[in-house]
């Protein structure tokens, strides 16, 4: 009889019971389910997009997306609880897959790929235009975007339309780090508490500092030709938001679905061989 561990973590919301769950004697595969009345949840908003594809938990493409999502959530929180295992490779399963942010803020859903030819080509070309004319070192960067259920569907087939994103002003907003996007300001939940945040490749070019009134970036002060910033930000020395005011300036990579709460809870773990 082989010998393998089953690692479960469980904690009860509102009547809400989640299990985050993994069995497998070679260590491969994780499960991340919620259970409401007893009934699996599952959810996807982008199920009859032809480019939307869901990743694999095992993949190095979803680990570095989630890594990256929840490394910038902790700062959001005054504790962080790890789960510790006596096998090395279940402990660092459980670690790259975050489920110490689950434990006391949220599950993590599912990751989708996103690929829009036709706003890809447009970024491309909005990327070679401010490559060419931006004296920033830094011209593109990795952020996120939380947004409503409504505006999902929107945005990954019309891109990041200003119409749809009205929180500042004229431009779409971008958080630096998730820890912002998860807001519910940002990314109201819908009925069953699930959130919805992109991850985007956004052209920042030469940034300034910006306020809500502004329709479009202002005018560089320098230069004989009258170029604007490529974006605007609340800080320059050390930005935490940015925002654009062209529609190709963005472009949305993965969809990254949540379901987060408000806490107090308990949780327990069990561990014993099989």
């Amino acid at each position: 009889m082989k010998c393998g561990f089953y690692v479960f973590l469980t904690w009860f919301i509102h009547d809400t019971s989640v299990k985050v769950s993994r069995k497998d004697h070679n260590f491969s595969h994780f499960f991340i389910c919620i259970f409401t009345s007893k009934q699996c949840l599952t959810y996807s908003l982008l199920s009859n997009l032809p480019d939307a594809t869901k990743i694999t938990e095992d993949s190095e493409e979803f680990q570095n997306v989630v890594t990256n999502f929840y490394s910038t959530i902790y700062e959001y929180h005054s504790k962080i609880r790890i789960i510790q295992v006596k096998a090395a490779a279940a402990q660092r399963l459980i670690t790259q897959s975050s489920v110490d942010v689950c434990l006391h803020h949220g599950c993590l859903l599912q990751v989708e790929r996103l690929m829009n030819r036709l706003l890809y080509n447009q970024y491309k070309l909005k990327k070679a235009s401010v490559l060419q004319q931006s004296t920033h070192p830094v011209v593109e960067r990795t952020l996120y975007h939380g947004t409503s259920e409504g505006s999902v569907k929107e945005i990954c087939v019309h891109g990041f339309n200003r119409s749809f994103s009205t929180v500042y002003g004229q431009g779409v907003y971008f958080a630096v780090n998730s820890s912002l996007s998860v807001k519910d300001q940002y990314s109201p939940p819908n009925a069953d508490r699930h959130k919805f945040i992109f991850v985007s490749k956004v052209l920042t070019g030469d940034f300034t500092k910006g306020c809500h009134s502004m329709k479009t970036a202002p005018l560089k002060e320098t230069g004989a030709i009258p170029l604007r910033y490529d974006s605007v930000t609340d800080d320059i020395q050390n930005p935490t938001i940015f925002v654009i005011f062209n529609d190709t300036q963005a472009f949305p990579e993965y969809l990254i679905t949540s379901k987060f709460f408000t806490l107090n809870i308990y949780f327990y773990a069990n561990i014993f061989c099989c």
